[in-house]
């Protein structure tokens, strides 16, 4: 293998957790759990927009907004 190779599966691997990391983001900012996120990222096409179009759900925030600020409460927390 030549390094190419290696750039490729790299990439490959950076961009499927940041669509993990992103479709858990949207499902926790509908007020979902890992079993949504999980959906959106097996079926997005057909799951995603019929479950927020047609369910329940709500938009209750910004979550990668409050996630950074509790993470940085506790750090804060940590050290006093």
């Amino acid at each position: 293998m030549d390094c190419s190779h290696w750039l490729v599966f790299v990439l490959l691997i950076f961009v499927i957790v940041a669509r993990a990391r992103f479709c858990y983001w949207i499902s926790k900012a509908f007020g979902h759990d890992v079993g949504f996120c999980s959906r959106i990222i097996l079926c997005t096409i057909c799951m995603f927009p019929y479950s927020l179009d047609l369910g329940e759900a709500q938009y209750q925030g910004d979550v990668f907004k409050r996630y950074w600020i509790t993470v940085l409460k506790l750090n804060i927390y940590y050290y006093i």
